[in-house]
């Protein structure tokens, strides 16, 4: 019954049933319902998830989202509430991407190529 009152079921656009179940302490909100468009989903908190076919340009576009949303040197983030219980957080400037790590190095290479200017880390986990 408890996963009944969290969980938000929503159409997709094939009519399959999506659905999305909040975790209770996290800051990011489910999306919108695929009829409010992806703007939505950038206006919500302004994350999302991008998730197209191999060769669609997801790099680039992940690029450019960097870059347009990157603070001024100095000009930092402010602080933020998330949740009650965590307490007062502050954002840092870093954009986590996940993917297969067959793609990391092919991810580096082309952040380099479009954007020299951005630290760009790699993490492998075990």
């Amino acid at each position: 019954k408890k996963r009944q009152k969290t969980e938000r079921q929503q159409q997709s656009d094939d009519d399959m049933p999506l659905h999305v179940i909040p975790h209770p302490h996290s800051p990011l909100t489910p999306p919108p319902p695929p009829n409010e468009g992806r703007e939505g989903v950038v206006r919500s908190k302004g994350v999302g998830i991008l998730a197209d076919e191999m060769g669609l340009g997801k790099t680039l576009i992940t690029t450019c989202l960097i870059l347009k949303n990157k603070p001024e040197y100095g000009q930092g983030y402010p602080e933020r509430t998330y949740v009650e219980e965590v307490g007062s957080v502050k954002c840092l400037p870093v954009t986590l991407i996940v993917a297969p790590a067959e793609l990391l190095d092919q991810w580096r290479v082309e952040m380099y190529k479009y954007a020299p200017s951005l630290k760009v880390g790699k993490y492998e986990g075990r």
